[in-house]
């Protein structure tokens, strides 16, 4: 299949992202049956290749990233056996497996082999628009279609777009036992990340309930020691006099509450401007808390 043609990691991006594939009784190499409820989204920065996936794999639910390759050994080749971002890995999507992937702990990746899942057109048709000298690729496909189909799937992907958002407040909210200030909490610090932190953010959140921060509203550095340290920041060696200050402070609120940070692998830098890095958004986080009472009313 394919014999003589291009082929690359953004095609099988391509296949995935839009779920090109045969779905019906679908199962990992491993015999596992597998159901995709959601891809994930493409992430351009540094890490995982889609984030925030959510898959059922012999009837457990699972929640975290894909990682895709055109063969299996790409994953040892790219050096992800010794990068802690990619044990969130929770599917392997390859066109072909040759090799069996663990991670850190010895525990086996499930993969996913695309290979014979889907028509060899798809491939002709995505290199024509991948080729094409349009500004826009599929403008001789698209004027092909009628209007009232084009502003009906517009519809109805606002429609569905409005739902999801809807499913994963009321999703929290029933987790939280109906707490609106918690949830609200937690969207809010999600959205501080904007797409490519917000997953760490939410972590952050879920690991420093807003009672811990209430109790040490009137002590700056009391705040900022619990959101950096949460955020695993101040596990590393420090130079500077006040991160040094913020350390010592989180060591005592840390055993006092018995908190445990989140990973600071999970944080993205890379292809950020400076005023969103995680640590500058981590700041401006620290300052609402310190200056807002009764966020969500």
């Amino acid at each position: 299949m394919f014999v003589g043609m291009h082929f690359s990691e953004n095609f099988l991006y391509f296949i995935w992202q839009f779920r090109l594939f045969n779905t019906n009784e679908l199962y990992c190499a491993g015999g596992e049956k597998l159901q995709v409820i959601s891809p994930g989204m493409l992430n351009t920065n540094a890490g995982p290749d889609f984030n925030h996936a959510k898959l059922i794999i012999d009837n457990t639910t699972w929640a975290g990233n894909v990682e895709i390759h055109t063969k299996s050994s790409d994953w040892i080749l790219h050096g992800h056996e010794r990068d802690q971002s990619y044990e969130s890995v929770i599917l392997h999507v390859v066109y072909e497996q040759d090799q069996s992937i663990y991670r850190m702990n010895g525990d086996l990746v499930p993969v996913l082999v695309l290979k014979g899942l889907f028509k060899e057109d798809l491939l002709l048709n995505y290199n024509a628009m991948m080729m094409s000298l349009n500004k826009f690729p599929c403008a001789k496909q698209i004027g092909t279609i009628d209007k009232i189909c084009i502003e009906s799937m517009m519809s109805r992907l606002i429609i569905e777009r409005f739902e999801e958002k809807s499913c994963a407040v009321l999703e929290k909210l029933d987790k939280l036992k109906g707490d609106w200030d918690e949830t609200f909490y937690s969207f809010m610090a999600g959205n501080f990340g904007f797409k490519v932190n917000a997953t760490p953010f939410e972590l952050l959140a879920d690991s420093l309930p807003q009672q811990i921060l209430a109790k040490n509203k009137d002590n700056n550095l009391a705040i900022e020691a619990l959101i950096f340290g949460q955020a695993g920041f101040l596990e590393q060696e420090l130079s500077d006099e006040y991160p040094n200050r913020l350390k010592s402070e989180y060591a005592f609120l840390q055993k006092k509450y018995e908190l445990k940070p989140i990973d600071k692998s999970l944080w993205k830098f890379l292809r950020m401007r400076p005023q969103s890095f995680p640590t500058i958004r981590l700041a401006q986080f620290s300052a609402l808390i310190i200056k807002s009472n009764h966020l969500f009313s």
